[in-house]
């Protein structure tokens, strides 16, 4: 288990992957530049569950939007990025690609699985609410949200 301050490689880089299927590559690069990171876009994290980084690579990338692109323009990112993050997990670990292609396991319990294993290559804790259209994950470290006060859910 890794410490709450550590991610694994492979949260690190479906996060990457998440940004540049939405960005592009140029895109991309921009944000890690600018957010000091400019040594991830020619040597990216690998897939590994088990390599560590410092969570503080995942809260400069998203500071990092909010400051070029705004709090919409982030926000209208991290909505796409869930999608895009699950699709990287399953395309690059090979249980859970397995778990995906598993017709005896129906789909809410196929994404509850899936989530679990991203939450525990985050160290967050783990899905609140999923239904059939929707899955709700509960990040209580969340760096898009973590000054904002408010009375109506505001993160994505």
């Amino acid at each position: 288990m890794a410490d709450k301050d550590e991610i694994t490689a492979l949260a690190l880089r479906v996060v990457i992957d998440s940004y540049e299927d939405i960005l592009g590559t140029g895109g991309k690069n921009s944000i890690l530049n600018y957010s000091g990171l400019k040594e991830l876009i020619d040597t990216p994290p690998s897939y590994s569950d088990s390599e560590k980084y410092p969570q503080a690579f995942v809260d400069r990338i998203i500071r990092s939007s909010v400051d070029v692109l705004g709090q919409p323009g982030t926000t209208a990112i991290v909505v796409r990025a869930g999608r895009s993050t699950i699709r990287h997990i399953v395309e690059n670990n090979k249980d859970i690609k397995q778990l995906a292609d598993n017709r005896d396991i129906g789909k809410v319990d196929k994404m509850k699985a899936v989530l679990a294993y991203y939450a525990a290559n985050i160290n967050r804790p783990p899905l609140i609410d999923i239904d059939e259209n929707r899955a709700v994950f509960h990040n209580p470290g969340c760096t898009l949200c973590a000054s904002v006060r408010s009375e109506n859910p505001y993160c994505t």
